[in-house]
């Protein structure tokens, strides 16, 4: 798994992953990349990976998440005199992450999902998706990464996983 870095290098990160992706993802998933869906691109980006999956008889692994450089992102945007590669708000980035994750969890047979996120509502929309579409509870392309690093959130999960299981 390799993480995601700051916008203006990122692309070299994409391709050489994409390519190991092709190379060696094609039973078993064993090399992700991390999908920051506070970038305006991202959701292109999937539906692109998704259309060479299929093209390519491979499976992309996919750890989702919001994205770490905020500040740092707007920062060299400014500095360069440049559009953002961010989101202006909080609203249209999680839009476009609920949107990632439907995407992906709609195509798992092409995606291997890891959920970045303790976000309780996208571990509930996750977990409400397999139920809906009676997968199994531990699902070999769908990992929860974050899925403790809050006990309130954690409890709060997991009682109502309860009720829905």
């Amino acid at each position: 798994m390799v993480d995601a870095e700051e916008s203006w290098f990122q692309k070299a990160i994409d391709e050489l992953l994409e390519e190991l992706m092709l190379q060696f993802n094609k039973s078993q998933v064993w090399i992700y990349t991390t999908v920051q869906m506070y970038r305006h691109d991202r959701l292109v980006y999937l539906n692109r990976l998704l259309r060479v999956a299929k093209d390519r008889h491979c499976i992309m692994g996919i750890k989702l998440v919001r994205g770490a450089y905020l500040e740092k992102e707007n920062e060299y945007a400014l500095n360069k005199g440049i559009p953002s590669a961010l989101f202006p708000t909080k609203s249209e980035t999680d839009k476009n992450f609920e949107l990632g994750l439907q995407l992906i969890l709609e195509n798992l047979n092409h995606y291997s999902l890891f959920l970045g996120s303790h976000n309780e509502k996208n571990v509930l929309q996750t977990v409400a998706f397999m139920k809906k579409n009676q997968l199994i509870n531990k699902h070999p392309r769908v990992f929860f990464r974050n899925f403790m690093v809050c006990v309130t959130i954690f409890l709060s999960i997991y009682q109502r996983m309860v009720l829905m299981w």
